[in-house]
């Protein structure tokens, strides 16, 4: 969370404390925020956690923690 600018898309994109990735299936997860405002982008990766050529991805997303 909280990125302000994007990794290397052509590099997999490993879990981090910026980068949570979904390689065991999961479909949601839960974060533990401090308060105020975070923002992140949702980027799809394939099977290795590589973006696409073009890469797929959301607006950035905003979360404000009250």
């Amino acid at each position: 969370m909280d990125t302000q600018s994007l990794p290397d898309l052509k590099m997999p994109l490993a879990s981090t404390d910026k980068i949570n990735n979904f390689g065991k299936g999961q479909a949601e997860t839960s974060l533990k925020l401090s308060l105020g405002k975070h923002t992140s982008p949702l980027v799809l990766g394939n099977y290795v956690y590589i973006p696409q050529d073009k890469p797929l991805m959301t607006e950035r997303i905003t979360i404000e923690v009250k």
